[in-house]
């Protein structure tokens, strides 16, 4: 193990990784079916599988500038997760033209 822990960090599972973001102070990774939050120790603060939400497949996550959470779901669409951790639906997918 290095000593920033990285090793262990992708140990954690053996599903492929989607995304990997730096983002409001925290790391976001994605992979089949769950969305993981780290700190800046690398404690899992916030974890989402499978279960959360209907048709759950989040590809990519990020905070914007009022700290709000939104996640990239090719099931559900766009999310946003609210103070309370709820998720809510902001955009659905289209799943036609």
């Amino acid at each position: 193990m290095d000593t920033c822990g990285w090793v262990d960090l992708f140990r954690i599972t053996s599903n492929i990784f989607f995304s990997l973001r730096a983002s409001g102070g925290r790391l976001l990774v994605t992979n089949s079916y769950s969305l993981s939050i780290y700190d800046n120790s690398f404690n899992r603060i916030i974890y989402i599988d499978a279960g959360v939400y209907a048709d759950e497949a989040p590809w990519s996550a990020v905070y914007d500038t009022d700290g709000i959470l939104w996640i990239a779901d090719n099931g559900s669409g766009m999310l946003r997760m609210t103070a309370s951790l709820e998720l809510r639906l902001h955009y659905a997918r289209r799943t036609s033209l």
